[in-house]
């Protein structure tokens, strides 16, 4: 915990401090010396940012063993036992985004070190090695032919090496192969010619920065998607006259749950090799703990819930589509 550093006097009103008094009595200010090193502002914003308490561990029990509990006894004002949810949310989504970085990174070190052992072959497997070099070799004659690539109206037709080549081409002569497809020289079709000639014949480095790139843009539309998420549920039940504020703790709550088992699962397959199934019953028991979480804070019917759900997901899948597909192209476009 960043320590306060403590006044003698207030400032503001001259009034002399007794032990013990946090805030002035005469002006209210605190008793609180603004002149201190950054590293305690610095550690003050972490703290006041994802500080946790004893209160997180029942907080995440009380989330996952009833679902919809902790939004309601929040949203009725019985919220003193558990950690606010705007921090809990920011701390579990800060972690998963951490946590996303990994699998990739160890993944990269192990065929790295690979890389720096010595192979050597004799026998069969050596001629085998002198096969597949040699069909190698053939395909990259091959593949000095023609290229064609066609993207968003641009079309580029030109031999391996002349896209090689163009990688590092000057901006007039990118203008020039603009024009010979009857296309204006502006920066979306730049741009677009550039990046299109960055990723043929890219290394992995690229779409690992594409990733980084993605991850980045991906976490901002988090910004987007939560709160939509919350005004689709309130869509789903406007006929309860509840106050939008309430859908939001809601959303964030329900979020927090995707983002905690998103974590687990991604923390435990940088380590292990998780199996297509479970990834599956992971998704199935958050649309169930969707389900009994909004029966448990709005009421209403099984199969009325069950259509609300299936409603709300229909749309937000959608959404998640259209946002990923946009998320991956401003990677790509902004590496």
């Amino acid at each position: 915990m960043a320590r306060k550093i403590r006044q003698h006097i207030c400032a503001n009103c001259n009034h002399s401090f007794n032990e013990g008094e946090n805030f002035c009595p005469n002006c209210g200010q605190e008793n609180h010396s603004p002149n201190q090193p950054i590293r305690h502002y610095t550690a003050e914003l972490i703290e006041s940012t994802l500080h946790l308490d004893s209160k997180v561990l029942l907080t995440i029990k009380t989330m996952l063993m009833y679902p919809g509990k902790i939004t309601r006894d929040y949203n009725d004002n019985m919220r003193a036992r558990f950690t606010p949810p705007v921090r809990l949310y920011i701390f579990i989504s800060f972690v998963f985004f951490v946590l996303l970085q990994f699998p990739s990174t160890i993944y990269k070190i192990v065929d790295h070190e690979k890389a720096k052992s010595p192979v050597i072959l004799d026998g069969p497997h050596k001629e085998q090695k002198l096969k597949d070099e040699s069909s190698t070799i053939t395909r990259d004659s091959l593949q000095d032919t023609i290229v064609t690539e066609n993207i968003l109206g641009l079309k580029i037709n030109m031999s391996k090496a002349e896209m090689l080549k163009f990688k590092n081409a000057k901006p007039e002569q990118i203008d020039s192969l603009i024009l010979s497809q009857n296309k204006t020289p502006n920066y979306f079709n730049r741009t677009l010619i550039q990046q299109i000639l960055k990723s043929y014949d890219a290394d992995e480095s690229f779409t690992e920065r594409i990733k980084e790139k993605s991850i980045k843009f991906g976490s901002i539309s988090l910004f987007f998607l939560m709160p939509f998420f919350a005004f689709l549920v309130y869509l789903a039940y406007f006929n309860r006259k509840k106050y939008y504020y309430e859908y939001l703790i809601f959303s964030l709550h329900y979020h927090t749950v995707i983002f905690l088992f998103s974590s687990i699962i991604i923390l435990l397959s940088i380590f292990f090799s998780i199996p297509g199934w479970i990834n599956f019953f992971v998704a199935l028991g958050l649309l169930y703990y969707l389900g009994k979480a909004l029966r448990y804070n709005f009421q209403g019917s099984r199969w009325r819930t069950i259509l609300r759900m299936m409603a709300i997901c229909s749309v937000y899948s959608i959404t998640l589509l259209i946002v990923s597909i946009t998320v991956i192209f401003l990677g790509w476009w902004f590496v």
